[in-house]
């Protein structure tokens, strides 16, 4: 599998625009949007614009508390 570095925004935009591909609800999407958008104000906190497998664990065991 390649790597592929991606800004978080644009991976997001991507996702997003599977999503509606895929037909899923938009219920759905606004449900996953509303977690991006709380990623996204970590990765800036954090001072990243790129995401990691880190910045993922790190934001589940701090925001969401997984």
């Amino acid at each position: 599998m390649e790597n592929i570095r991606m800004p978080l925004r644009e991976l997001i935009e991507t996702a997003k625009e599977r999503l509606q591909e895929l037909q899923y609800a938009p219920t759905t999407i606004n449900a996953f949007s509303r977690y991006w958008r709380e990623l996204l104000e970590y990765a800036e906190k954090a001072q990243t614009q790129y995401f990691s497998v880190t910045l993922g664990e790190n934001y589940l065991r701090e925001v969401c508390h997984i």
